[in-house]
């Protein structure tokens, strides 16, 4: 595969793909760091805009809001995203995240966190494009014998 893209790697910039409730983001920003995250619940999204409104006022913070995609559905606008509510959960629609295309847009970043329920390979596979990587990379690893 021919690397195409030549991002620089940003020093002070941490992806937290799988905002969720905000604490891995809330110890980022405290530490100092710029940080791009990702969100599917728009309940989440909405929380967490109110909680850090004066972090994305300042730049500090940029919430991406949607399902990270493999390149088979990028061309789709939403997707059905699974809302888990305990012991139920909730269909809804949101919008679909291109990965590739925010890794070109804000940089490679030095510390990439991504917990997505099993669609984490998908963040990988989209830095193999670049020259770059992050120097420290942190996923979910399931093992299915």
């Amino acid at each position: 595969m021919e690397i195409k893209n030549t991002m620089k790697l940003i020093n002070n910039l941490i992806y937290d793909i799988g905002l969720h409730k905000s604490e891995d983001t809330s110890y980022y920003l405290k530490k100092g760091f710029k940080v791009i995250a990702f969100e599917a619940d728009p309940e989440l999204v909405l929380e967490c805009k109110n909680k850090f409104y004066q972090e994305i006022k300042n730049k500090k913070l940029i919430i991406i809001e949607g399902a990270i995609v493999d390149k088979e559905r990028l061309l789709d606008k939403t997707i059905k995203f699974y809302k888990n509510l305990g012991t139920n959960s909730l269909e809804i629609e949101v919008p679909t995240v291109n990965i590739s295309k925010c890794y070109k847009k804000y940089g490679i970043p030095h510390y990439l966190k991504v917990d997505i329920e099993g669609a984490d390979l998908i963040c990988l596979e989209a830095l193999l494009e670049f020259k770059d990587k992050p120097n420290y990379i942190s996923i979910e690893s399931e093992k299915v014998n």
